[in-house]
């Protein structure tokens, strides 16, 4: 067996593997002699079916495992003679595969880049020092609040929804079209936070004012990048029903609030 390896561009590499055809054809009559053996033919007893009856009706699939399997032996034994590491599955192209002559096929991969280190000893690195600051305490404190907020719902029919309020809302979303077959799509008790900029901004500025049961409708054109096919780019009617707003309750900052934050002890201080 005769393998060259040959570098192309980058990390490609191409075995270029040939294979005598006394190999090939030994193995192929191995293959063949192992089918005659079980082989059950019109006009024969299991077994004794003539050989060439055999080759001829078998000879193509059986050379066609023996050479699949020594392309699989042959790229392997290619891959640790050259100490290659592919990072992927080969290309395998079939150059000759006609009987009675050399077996040829090429592999084409792409290997792993080798990775040299430098002694690290000699490598500067900067050390860069984080200065914390009494209002960086203060701002990650007032965050760990907000992620902790409670709500509580406003029974004040005089209460008007401002920012910071969590509206509970009933929304009906549909296309201003000529198509009759488009139908308004609703959702019940949708939940979001004003101004907190989760929410469409055009969409949200219009339910501003308002009070529990007081409803809203208003037509926006929607984004072209709108995720519902359906509504991206087109105008679009919305229908809102504010069924409650609630206002947030942050917790204080004590040392029951540090013990929900697993400081168990040293209290808000530490």
């Amino acid at each position: 067996m005769q393998i060259t390896l040959e570098k192309l561009d980058g990390l490609e590499r191409r075995l270029d593997i040939t294979i005598p055809s006394e190999q090939v054809e030994s193995k192929v009559k191995v293959k063949l002699h192992k089918v005659a053996a079980k082989a059950k033919m019109p006009g024969f007893r299991p077994g004794k079916v003539p050989f060439d009856v055999i080759q001829k009706n078998y000879g193509a699939s059986a050379r066609a495992d023996v050479l699949e399997n020594l392309i699989q032996n042959t790229y392997a034994e290619g891959i640790r003679q050259e100490k290659l590491n592919p990072a992927g599955r080969p290309n395998i192209k079939i150059i000759s595969s006609d009987p009675g002559k050399p077996f040829e096929y090429s592999a084409t991969f792409e290997v792993y880049p080798e990775v040299k280190l430098n002694d690290f000893k000699n490598i500067e690195v900067e050390k860069t020092i984080a200065e914390i600051a009494d209002a960086d305490v203060e701002e990650m404190l007032e965050k760990m609040r907000k992620n902790h907020v409670t709500w509580n719902e406003i029974t004040d029919s005089a209460h008007k929804s401002k920012s910071g309020d969590q509206l509970t809302i009933d929304l009906t979303v549909k296309p201003i079209t000529d198509d009759e077959k488009a139908e308004p799509i609703t959702n019940k008790d949708v939940k979001f936070v004003l101004g907190d900029g989760h929410m469409w901004v055009d969409f949200e500025k219009h339910l501003y004012d308002l009070s529990v049961g007081d409803e809203k409708k208003y037509t926006l054109q929607m984004p072209l990048t709108h995720s519902d096919k359906k509504l991206a780019g087109k105008e679009t009617e919305f229908t809102v029903k504010v069924n409650k707003i609630s206002a947030p309750i942050l917790p204080e900052l004590n040392d029951e609030f540090a013990l929900k934050m697993n400081i168990k002890d040293g209290g808000i201080a530490k």
